[in-house]
């Protein structure tokens, strides 16, 4: 249940900020096909459905704890989580919602490869580490 205190909108029908960082601190933008909401907390949460991944088909919601208050970054106010609706190599995640990268080791998580939860990354799967380390930030949590 959630308590929405304004109605979804595209970035192209909203006034909301369409810019945020990776954990690299390289700049990225929202999807145009994505739709944001606010909570009454001032959460706001960004969603679009991603199938261009070969035998992955999954809705992307990116929750920024914080809305559009700064850092509006990967790993630190926002966190990236997947609704799996078809997925090969996991069946048993289709019809969950999950933090993505949830698929991989806790190793994997802290690499510096692509969208994992490092500071020469993109830092998209911090919430999976998060989850995988019991709900605490750690001491080698990358910021």
């Amino acid at each position: 249940y959630m308590n929405i205190s304004k109605e979804p909108t595209t970035h192209t029908e909203g006034n909301w900020n369409n810019q945020y960082k990776t954990l690299s601190n390289n700049d990225l933008e929202y999807s145009e096909n994505s739709v944001r909401f606010y909570l009454q907390d001032g959460t706001s949460i960004n969603g679009y459905i991603n199938n261009n991944d070969a035998g992955k088909k999954r809705f992307i919601i990116m929750v920024d704890i914080n809305g559009d208050k700064s850092p509006n970054q990967f790993g630190r106010d926002i966190f990236q989580m997947s609704y799996y609706i078809h997925f090969n190599k996991l069946p048993e995640l289709n019809g969950k919602l999950v933090p993505t990268g949830i698929e991989n080791t806790r190793e994997e998580l802290l690499a510096p490869n692509d969208y994992m939860c490092n500071k020469a990354s993109s830092g998209s799967r911090c919430a999976a580490l998060i989850m995988k380390d019991g709900w605490q930030i750690l001491d080698d949590y990358p910021w």
